[in-house]
């Protein structure tokens, strides 16, 4: 039998510290880097305050993960560190022992705790780390402000203790102090309240922002120049804002803003549920292609920026005119010329390139979702239009009505995503036999499609089994949701459950024959179970390959 392995010296000595009283700045000097996060975890499990206070101003990391511990609201010792930390901040000069830059409050971290505080020991192995004492001289404090991250999930109709507490810490000290929150959730708050909180972040580090309640035109539009700070944002979702009757407010409220959202120069998921306000208006929030001018278009790259360069010098305009002006100028010179040619023929324009770029040349969205509300033919043909889905890889138009729409429109949107589109969301859409059968082609040449639903739609047989066909050359294709043939019901909608059990087992054979494992789902519209337009509750439609003899 071995002898087990004998403690180390750095083992004994965490234990020895441990057991000790409250720890303090001049002590911690010396303690080796790796004894902080066992030490912390004791001193904030113990309620160890001025423990606490003492290692947050020497803390030797960057990042202090602090949210991994605490369970919000409850801030128990969450205050003691930042007590802390105004400590720090009035320092003119700090240790050179403390690195700490960023406080995290989001609920990440757990690696960090558990690579540096294992259960046999205070850290890992000594060849992962220089745990070593290190000098104690002094640095001057830092002119960068310390980062506090914390996500936000405003759910109630009330701001609650500790945010109440925390905003105003953060107010206090705006000068020294970032609030910068990845991820913004709202579910049930007052706008004033939301604005308040929001007036306390720093907007362009969101990059995900999630608004789960049903809200009036009016009150979006207070969000909306929000929005339009969060220059980084990457994710935004919306759900159920209403229109009111009063027309010429109304479309106030939607300039206002359409106009923010052209302001999002990194948006690559855009989702919006229930946009009752977007009919007729996704010009004003999609980019479109300039329009480039034949005459332009016909001078070379020197004469055209020779030009450029003489309005730059003899236009004289309205600032807000003007500035709108060169806009639209830069935007045909970019599209018709060089870009760097008009950079570096015209020196003038730099500052409005700088300007324009970020607007007008932003990245491409990955997901388009745009849901149970009515769109416009023109609408249609915009999103077909607009260099926003050029890397469109998600488009989901569910529960927006087409039926009256020209069979062509949906083939040529999406003939333009075919190279990158992976997943297709067309329910409840009305969409009709002549409408499938026209865009069945581009539909068919989306190689690097995944999943595609069409339930809820008014489709024969004889169209769904050109559907299977034409679908069988994806070879990404895994998901597959269609509706019931419409020759499974009586004239008042009534299911012929004998008849669809036919037409199932029709279906089947179609796969035979085509001769590749495919795994298809058949759903009823109304549900008979829950009623709603699309059915989730049928036994899908197997076909595999027999196996070799």
């Amino acid at each position: 039998m071995s002898a087990p392995t004998p403690p180390r010296l750095l083992d004994l000595a965490g234990r020895h510290l441990l057991r000790a009283e409250d720890l303090d700045v001049s002590t911690l000097e010396s303690v080796p880097t790796e004894l902080f996060p066992p030490l912390f975890l004791e001193a904030f499990d113990g309620y160890r305050t001025e423990t606490l206070k003492a290692m947050v101003q020497t803390w030797p990391f960057v990042r202090l993960p602090l949210g991994a511990l605490i369970d919000l609201p409850h801030v128990g010792p969450l205050q003691a560190v930042l007590e802390a930390l105004d400590v720090l901040l009035a320092q003119k000069v700090r240790s050179r022992r403390c690195k700490l830059r960023v406080l995290d409050l989001r609920k990440t971290g757990q690696n960090f705790w558990s690579m540096w505080s294992g259960a046999s020991s205070y850290g890992c192995s000594g060849s992962r780390m220089a745990a070593v004492a290190e000098p104690r001289s002094m640095t001057r404090q830092p002119s960068t402000p310390l980062k506090v991250f914390l996500d936000l999930c405003l759910k109630k109709r009330t701001l609650d203790n500790f945010l109440t507490y925390f905003l105003r810490w953060v107010e206090q000290r705006k000068s020294s102090i970032h609030l910068c929150c990845k991820k913004l959730k709202i579910v049930s708050m007052p706008m004033d309240k939301i604005v308040k909180v929001l007036s306390a972040v720093q907007l362009d580090c969101i990059q995900e922002v999630q608004v789960s309640c049903t809200w009036s035109l009016s009150t979006l539009a207070t969000l909306a120049p929000f929005l339009g700070e969060m220059s980084n944002l990457q994710r935004l979702h919306l759900s159920h804002v209403h229109v009111s009757a009063f027309k010429k407010q109304e479309h106030d409220h939607v300039v206002q803003i359409t106009s923010q959202f052209r302001r999002l120069g990194h948006l690559r998921d855009l989702h919006l549920e229930s946009p009752s306000f977007l009919e007729g208006c996704l010009d004003q929030m999609l980019r479109s292609v300039p329009s480039v001018n034949p005459v332009v278009k016909a001078l070379s790259v020197r004469d055209g920026v020779v030009l450029y360069s003489w309005f730059l010098r003899h236009v004289s305009l309205e600032p807000g005119l003007a500035r709108d002006w060169m806009v639209r100028l830069i935007s045909v010179f970019v599209a018709t010329f060089c870009l760097s040619a008009v950079c570096n023929l015209a020196p003038g324009s730099q500052e409005l390139i700088a300007w324009f770029l970020p607007r007008c040349l932003r990245s491409p969205l990955d997901s388009l979702s745009i849901t149970k509300c009515r769109l416009t033919e023109s609408d249609l043909t915009h999103v077909s239009q607009s260099p926003d889905i050029s890397q469109l890889k998600s488009l989901d138009l569910s529960g927006v009505p087409m039926t009256d729409f020209r069979p062509e429109l949906l083939q040529v949107l999406l003939e333009k995503v075919a190279a990158t589109l992976q997943e297709v969301d067309l329910d409840a859409c009305g969409i009709t036999d002549s409408q499938l059968e026209a865009f069945l082609p581009a539909l068919s040449r989306c190689s690097q499609l995944r999943a595609v639903s069409l339930c809820g739609n008014l489709l024969s047989t004889a169209v769904l089994e050109k559907l299977l066909r034409h679908t069988a050359v994806l070879p990404c294709l895994r998901q597959e949701r269609y509706p019931a043939p419409q020759e499974s019901y009586r004239p008042r909608g009534v299911l012929l459950e004998a008849r669809l059990a036919r037409l199932r087992a029709q279906l089947l054979e179609i796969l035979r024959d085509l001769g590749r494992p495919r795994i298809i789902w058949i759903s009823l519209s109304p549900c008979p179970r829950c009623g709603e337009d699309v059915c989730h509750h049928m036994e899908p439609i197997v076909y595999s390959c027999p196996a070799p003899a």
